[in-house]
């Protein structure tokens, strides 16, 4: 797909910016692909700017130097955007890349926001992304528990890991992962599921009718 303009506002659009310039359209194919796909293929704008801000990483590195191709891209693009990251670790990055030719500054001032890949996406490319399963509670119900699953899976891994190594104490543990929804009017709660099986709570069965 041709890396086409529309209309921008009269504003240069970044993300397009940064392609121009490193020669990276294939990147803007795959973000375009990435948020106009449906179900699980769908990301998110978020997922996408990080995935071009690694994108650009690795790019960067390259050009600079082919000893910075053995570089852990992931790592390091933590390491550079993360607030958790280790002083340590950041200033021996920071270090390495400068050393190698690497402008850690204009590197970061270069990483694009969601709100970024967003623009491009709509004013660069003029495509949109309309979420159906929003108003398809059958659909919302399936994504919700898939989530569900995912992040109960990755508690285990992460309570599992922590008490193998002896930073918690526990025997044969079992995670459970219950979403609820409390209604402050009704004073009702419900499951995930039966909130939607019933299609809402008491409020609507309560509600005044019009005559």
């Amino acid at each position: 797909m041709a890396d086409t303009d529309s209309n921008t506002g009269g504003r240069p659009n970044k993300v397009r910016q940064l392609i121009d310039r490193h020669e990276l359209a294939d990147i803007g194919d795959e973000l375009v692909a990435g948020w106009t796909a449906e179900g699980d293929d769908h990301r998110s704008l978020r997922d996408l700017a990080d995935a071009f801000n690694r994108a650009l990483l690795e790019h960067r590195l390259s050009e600079a130097d082919p000893v910075l191709t053995r570089i852990d891209v992931e790592n390091a693009y933590r390491l550079l955007t993360s607030a958790d990251a280790s002083p340590g670790e950041r200033t021996e990055l920071r270090s390495t890349l400068e050393n190698n030719g690497v402008d850690v500054a204009s590197l970061r001032g270069d990483f694009v926001t969601y709100q970024s890949v967003r623009n491009y996406l709509q004013d660069v490319r003029g495509v949109e992304y309309d979420d159906h399963r929003e108003s398809d509670p059958a659909s919302s119900l399936e994504h919700i528990r898939k989530l569900q699953t995912r992040l109960t899976t990755v508690t285990e891994s992460k309570v599992e890991n922590l008490r193998q190594n002896g930073s918690l104490e526990g025997g044969d543990l079992r995670v459970t992962n219950d979403i609820r929804v409390y209604c402050h009017d009704c004073r009702n709660q419900y499951t995930i599921d039966e909130f939607f099986e019933n299609e809402g709570c008491e409020c609507a069965d309560t509600a005044e009718v019009p005559e």
